[in-house]
């Protein structure tokens, strides 16, 4: 079994301008949009997403090659909209998305809460079921219509058989972590998060010089580690994995 089997991708995209330009709540739903549109174009499964006023983070079960195609169609329109509306010229992104690796069933599942508990984290909102453009809503059922994410798929590669019991564990621990403050706990600067196992055939390919492994804490998760690398080694091996 090839390393992408097991993994999914996460991908982190920042604005250039600090401010954000998804400041108002109809730049977000536009973007929202764009993502369903672009999604299902390249026959991407969406896991989660998060549109923030100046990034957005993406959890997707895809290869590298799809990944990028989103990637590209997504920020690419988004740029174009908010040029057109703002009579702004130039780039609105900080270069390529960054990308970790993200094990499936209880680190894919500890990265989906991490995503969902992003405004929260960023003291945006007091409970993530209160920020509009994410995919909390989508995952725990409360919204059915235009959907992004690939419910199905983000319940089984999450560990979990019953739809319904997921959403009500997904719920269950967004609830706890909004009550313990524990929003941002996540490792979202890691190369790739996984068992022991798995992370240390990835940490192989690197040079020792390069690689540096560290155990990480995530709630849920026991024997969870993060792999931390330069840029340039980590983005050659996610894009190989």
């Amino acid at each position: 079994m090839g390393h992408g089997e097991d993994f999914c991708r996460l991908m982190r995209q920042k604005a250039l301008d600090s401010a954000g330009i998804f400041r108002f709540e109809g730049e977000r739903k536009n973007a929202q949009e764009l993502l369903r549109l672009a999604a299902s174009k390249i026959k991407i499964s969406v896991l989660n997403y998060c549109i923030l006023p100046g990034e957005v983070i993406i959890l997707a079960d895809a290869s590298c090659e799809k990944a990028a195609s989103l990637s590209r169609s997504l920020f690419a329109a988004t740029s174009r909209n908010h040029n057109m509306r703002k009579h702004h010229q130039g780039p609105c992104w900080k270069g390529r998305a960054q990308v970790s690796l993200i094990q499936k069933k209880q680190c894919l599942a500890a990265a989906s809460l991490a995503v969902s508990m992003l405004p929260v984290a960023m003291e945006i909102v007091r409970h993530p079921a209160e920020w509009k453009c994410s995919g909390l809503h989508e995952l725990t059922g409360m919204k059915d219509r235009y959907r992004i994410i690939d419910r199905e798929k983000a319940c089984v590669l999450s560990g979990f058989a019953d739809m319904q019991e997921f959403s009500r564990w997904y719920l269950s621990q967004i609830d706890s972590l909004v009550k313990n403050r524990t929003a941002n706990l996540f490792p979202f600067d890691a190369m790739a998060v996984g068992d022991n196992q798995r992370i240390g055939e990835i940490a192989a390919r690197l040079p020792g010089k390069f690689r540096e492994i560290r155990r990480c804490r995530i709630p849920g998760i026991s024997d969870s580690i993060a792999i931390f690398v330069s840029k340039k080694w980590g983005r050659s091996i996610t894009r190989t994995i």
